[in-house]
């Protein structure tokens, strides 16, 4: 009532924000436009801003609201996918709209939020433009989507190409869906170690004295691997070395007691860094020498940070990534991929190294996972479904390993494997060249060297024994020189990969049903057996004899 003041705290502080702010409602402010349906146009350029970024540039409350008024929203969207679907929910029924887009519009969650859903209300792209350079200064690539909000009857063009169907992916595939995570490829993939805090990091020189006056120090001195190392290094050696205190305590008290003290008291001591004085364990403070160096180059910059927890552990990697450390623990070497690369290609790389965050590493040391994961079957289902970063990949293991349907891995594939892999480190150890440079080579129609044609030749057998292993004999691939999104590349045909990626996402939605239904199929039992062991218990129970020295077992 007017005049009372409002007793809900929220009412508060919307009755203050609204006297403070001037909030713009469409339908108030064009109230006449809405009477008929809607506009008839949008045009615009709206601004981009990364996902994770929303909630620094706009505030917590705003990025609130934004979720809460599109509650199904991916957390890593860009800001401009929110003003698509702002958009298109006030166009009238026949309207239209043209918008310019970061160039992620159409991939990842930037797609899940906007493109997809306006897809799922019937919304029609009709012409795109991909990977558009920008006209003015900034060195930045975009994309121009235009949508009609029915079924769109005129020609369609993509890319100044006349197409029969533009996805919301912005190709012209003949059918659009999102591949599903599969449960098969669950806790195979992983990311480096997210450092914060480059004073963490010491050259070679600096490391060998460090290690040569004391050879203590090798047990918290690591080579540190990147990709400019991984892509760049005719030998893939890592440039760097790197401080590493795992997750340990930073120092010992003089005062307290570890084998007296209760498991909450040893919780305790472990979360606050001083441990008692007879913990046998390492600490931080047994390596002063590089503690010191951390305490130096690193705490200042963790003072500044906004997490608590980096704050507090500041001797600690700001994520140390334990899972990916434990999985490859038993293995000699992992497979590994440059996160953002338009190379794409993957590696064997040693377990005793500390990975970067920039590398995504997979827990496989067999030629057979090379193989599968070196192939144009893989190298354009990640083309397709992960994000990019300019003109090159931003590999996400979540969108294009995780949802990637796996074939038989067979022998044959750890021959041609292995031959292609050590071909071509013989290549690049031979031309003193990387993996970038090596595939420039690939790529190049004029490069015409044994070692290179070889490769070519290699990789083609890879793809047939690949396409042998998923039973699709019938494809004809087509190898050779072809225009891609990417450029003159040396791979499969344009049809075959449109038919490999075809199959490829029918596959991962068959294999997602079927473990689907497994999973219901188990809960299913679980519930029967719930159900049974109750009745069981229920059922006349009667009071138990007097134990006669047999052992007994009791399922209740």
């Amino acid at each position: 009532n007017a005049g009372e003041p409002f007793a809900d705290p929220w009412a508060v502080e919307a009755v203050k924000q609204a006297q403070e702010q001037h909030a713009f409602h469409w339908h108030f402010e064009f109230p006449e436009v809405f009477a008929k349906g809607g506009f008839d146009v949008f045009v615009g350029n709206p601004p981009f801003i990364g996902g994770k970024r929303i909630r620094d540039s706009l505030g917590d409350g705003y990025r609130h609201a934004l979720y809460d008024l599109y509650e199904d929203s991916k957390g890593g969207a860009d800001y401009s996918a929110f003003f698509f679907l702002r958009a298109f929910d006030n166009l009238q029924k026949q309207g239209c709209l043209g918008l310019i887009a970061t160039n992620t519009i159409a991939q990842g969650d930037t797609l899940r939020t906007g493109l997809e859903k306006i897809y799922l209300s019937n919304g029609d792209v009709y012409c795109a433009f991909n990977s558009y350079p920008w006209p003015g200064i900034a060195s930045v690539f975009v994309n121009v989507v235009h949508i009609s909000k029915r079924k769109f009857s005129g020609k369609k063009y993509l890319d100044n190409n006349l197409v029969t169907n533009i996805t919301p992916s912005l190709d012209d595939m003949p059918v659009y869906g999102i591949p599903k995570t599969l449960v098969a490829n669950k806790d195979k993939s992983f990311t480096g170690s997210v450092v914060v805090g480059m004073g963490f990091v010491l050259d070679s020189e600096h490391a060998q004295q460090i290690v040569f006056q004391d050879t203590r120090y090798q047990d918290v001195i690591f080579p540190y691997i990147n990709g400019q190392d991984l892509n760049g290094s005719p030998t893939q050696e890592p440039s760097r070395w790197i401080i590493n205190f795992f997750n340990w305590p930073l120092d010992r008290s003089a005062t307290q007691n570890w084998f007296n003290s209760t498991d909450r008291q040893k919780k305790e001591f472990l979360q606050s860094g001083i441990v008692p004085i007879d913990y046998k364990s390492p600490v931080a403070s047994d390596y002063p020498v590089v503690l010191n160096i951390v305490r130096e180059e690193v705490k200042p910059v963790r003072d500044k940070v906004r997490r608590a927890a980096h704050k507090k552990y500041w001797w600690h990697y700001g994520d140390k990534r334990p899972a990916l450390y434990e999985s490859i623990a038993p293995l000699e070497r992992v497979l590994a991929i440059t996160i953002v690369s338009r190379t794409v290609a993957f590696t064997f790389l040693p377990t005793n190294y500390v990975f970067s965050h920039k590398l995504a590493l997979f827990p496989f040391s067999q030629y057979r996972y090379f193989a599968m994961l070196q192939s144009n079957f893989h190298y354009f289902w990640a083309w397709q479904y992960s994000s990019t970063l300019k003109q090159d990949l931003n590999y996400s293991p979540a969108n294009c390993f995780e949802t990637y349907p796996f074939p038989l891995l067979t022998d044959s594939l750890d021959r041609v494997g292995e031959q292609y892999y050590l071909h071509r480190q013989a290549i690049m150890k031979g031309n003193n060249e990387g993996l970038t440079k090596t595939y420039n080579r690939f790529h190049d129609p004029a490069e015409r060297s044994g070692g290179i044609k070889e490769l070519r030749r290699l990789h083609v057998a890879m793809d047939e024994a690949v396409a042998a292993a998923y039973g699709w004999s019938d494809l004809a691939l087509g190898h050779g020189f072809h225009d891609t999104a990417q450029g003159v590349r040396y791979t499969i045909s344009d049809s075959a990969r449109r038919e490999v990626l075809g199959r490829l996402l029918a596959l991962n939605h068959e294999r997602y049903a079927e473990e689907q239904e497994k999973a219901k199929v188990e809960r299913e039992k679980g519930k029967e057996e719930k159900a049974k062991g109750k009745r069981k218990k229920g059922k006349g129970r009667k009071k138990p004899k007097k134990n006669d020295g047999q052992m007994g077992f009791s399922f209740d």
